[in-house]
């Protein structure tokens, strides 16, 4: 497991994702699902992860319950890593 991911290779993969996933301008469930697996898989969102998911909400046309779970999630754990 990498303890420490370089933020260029953070940049090229969200840039990737967004592209990949807005590509019809809508996030479908199962893409939710795709990305909320990624994010979670260290069990930890990150400010940069985090942010990705702002981006993706900000840019979408529209997305469905799970995008809405996610970043309800992304939102939340975010916010209570910060008041620590």
């Amino acid at each position: 497991e990498a303890v420490w991911v370089h933020p260029r290779y953070d940049k090229f993969l969200f840039g990737v994702l967004k592209q990949v996933v807005l590509h019809d301008g809508k996030i479908s469930d199962a893409e939710a699902e795709f990305i909320r697996k990624l994010i979670l898989a260290d069990r930890q969102i990150t400010e940069t992860e985090a942010e990705f998911v702002r981006q993706l909400e900000k840019e979408a046309k529209s997305y469905g319950p799970q995008f809405v779970k996610l970043f309800e999630m992304c939102t939340k754990l975010c916010h209570a890593e910060m008041a620590r």
